[in-house]
């Protein structure tokens, strides 16, 4: 994806969700989901496993969040 009109659309969200999320710090799961709350935005970790990331409920799938993500 090289459409910048496209990136920053993305990017105008307010919540996002990081599918694959990992408590492991050197996983890119992990870097993309504190990324986003490093910046300021509302993200949710989704993993199969559940579970707490970066002091966040984890959840299995995107059914499952509590509300509608951008994407």
């Amino acid at each position: 994806m090289n459409d910048p009109a496209a990136i920053a659309d993305f990017l105008s969200g307010q919540t996002f969700a990081v599918v694959g999320a990992s408590n492991d710090r050197g996983k890119y799961g992990n870097k993309v989901l504190r990324s986003f709350l490093q910046a300021g935005r509302k993200a949710y970790p989704v993993n199969p496993r559940g579970g707490m990331m970066e002091g966040l409920t984890a959840y299995p799938d995107l059914a499952s969040l509590p509300e509608t993500v951008h994407g």
